[in-house]
């Protein structure tokens, strides 16, 4: 996709190299593969695409996948949304640590979504995945942690979703604001 899949790193307190900063910006020693990772302090850190442009609309497919290394799990946290061009309208989607339910991972629209039981470990790489096709969500999404399918149960209401994003965030970010809900820890 060349330079349109490029993001935007915003409210992290260093990006001029590697472990500058403990807990925010780019880092080689806390990361899973590969040459580095982002850290996120769980205050305002996220990375947004520009420009707007992901493709993704209606009751499409969508598949989402990252490694986290979460730090802990006070409040939900979104580790990749899919957000609207104008933040508050519209409907969007993100892959989130759930709140309701301590350490689990969730996959929401505004107006539903299925969550998982307990199952993310703090301090832990876990690689994440959630697929959604076409239909009702309770029978639509699948949500794995490490390659395992784990059960979901209904969350907020069983929707055939419409998504209209524009952008992809990571880190923070949902329909309701750019640095709602921010991550705490490393995503690779």
């Amino acid at each position: 996709c060349g330079t349109t899949c490029n993001g935007t790193l915003t409210g992290f307190a260093d990006t001029t190299g590697q472990d500058v900063i403990a807990a925010s910006g780019w880092t080689s020693t806390q990361r899973k593969s590969g040459a580095g990772a982002l850290m996120f302090d769980g205050t305002n850190d996220y990375v947004i695409n520009t420009p707007n442009n992901t493709g993704i609309s209606g009751n499409a497919e969508v598949s989402i996948e990252a490694w986290i290394y979460p730090r802990g799990n006070t409040a939900s946290q979104t580790i990749v949304g899919l957000i609207p061009s104008t933040i508050t309208t519209g409907h969007a989607a993100a892959l989130l640590i759930n709140s309701s339910t301590s350490n689990s991972i969730g996959f929401h629209f505004n107006n539903g979504g299925q969550n998982t039981g307990q199952v993310l470990e703090i301090g832990k790489w876990q690689h994440i995945v959630v697929t959604k096709s076409p239909g009702q969500l309770t029978t639509t999404t699948h949500i794995y942690l490490n390659g395992v399918e784990q059960p979901t149960t209904n969350a907020l209401g069983n929707i055939t979703p419409s998504i209209t994003p524009a952008k992809v965030q990571i880190g923070a970010g949902w329909w309701d604001g750019l640095t709602n809900r921010p991550f705490a820890g490393a995503i690779d």
